[in-house]
């Protein structure tokens, strides 16, 4: 939990610090990046006391809401992070301010809203497309870690037939290859992170229906795990949480 509630102060220092924006994320996004303004936000404002905050947070949003047919993908890709910042800040704070009282309802179906037009833009060609794709899997990581621990219930359906669901998440990239600096780097992280003729998934490490760990399995998760980021050793250890859930 601490580490979700601490993404919004890091993203103030750098974007860099945050482990669902990639490094290159600021340049690919041009002028007017979402993702910008939330740092030039958490910048200002150090205290989610603060009216001030809170006010600039509802006009992120409302820009963001207003606009975003107009975004390209990339713009896309930032804006549902700017989203997910904005509701790690008021998981941060605990409770909905005065000044936006309608905090979680506005950010969650912006949210929703974004990545329901990110949706078909999956296809990886090259590291930029592998860039994006990534991005957008940890931006989706970083919310089920949080419905996984938080109640988002708030009268909006987010289990579309064509949404991605907990168990088909795919795990994470190695650490390598997310901070690979360049497309030669990044490479050679791919080829000795890879997992031969398979992709890992959150469900490979909870054992839900219609995934099947057995010795194989196991090994390849091992692999992943030495590998593994911040954000990656989290969600391994969020599973024992999700399969607590299950036998209960």
């Amino acid at each position: 939990m601490q580490f979700l509630r601490g993404c919004p102060r890091r993203s103030g220092q750098d974007l860099a610090n945050v482990p669902f924006v990639h490094q290159r994320i600021g340049l690919v996004t041009g002028a007017n990046n979402p993702l910008r303004a939330c740092q030039s936000l958490f910048r200002k404002h150090t205290s989610t006391n603060d009216e001030d905050l809170w006010t600039g947070v509802h006009n992120i949003q409302e820009d963001i809401y207003i606009k975003c047919a107009t975004f390209d993908k990339w713009k896309l890709l930032a804006a549902s992070q700017a989203m997910m910042l904005l509701i790690l800040l008021r998981l941060r704070h605990g409770s909905n301010h005065d000044a936006f009282p309608a905090v979680d309802i506005a950010l969650l179906y912006s949210l929703q809203l974004r990545t329901t037009l990110l949706s078909g833009n999956r296809a990886v060609h090259d590291w930029q497309a592998w860039i994006f794709r990534e991005s957008l899997i940890r931006t989706a990581t970083i919310y089920f870690l949080m419905r996984i621990l938080v109640s988002t219930e708030c009268g909006i359906s987010c289990d579309g037939p064509n949404d991605w669901r907990l168990e088909e998440i795919p795990l994470l990239a190695s650490k390598a290859a997310w901070e690979a600096t360049n497309e030669i780097a990044w490479e050679a992280a791919s080829r000795i992170s890879v997992v031969p003729s398979t992709v890992l998934r959150y469900g490979d490490l909870i054992g839900t229906e219609g995934y099947h760990p057995n010795s194989g399995t196991a090994h390849q998760i091992e692999t992943w795990l030495e590998g593994a980021d911040e954000l990656g050793l989290i969600t391994s250890i969020s599973s024992t949480l999700v399969n607590q859930h299950y036998k209960t």
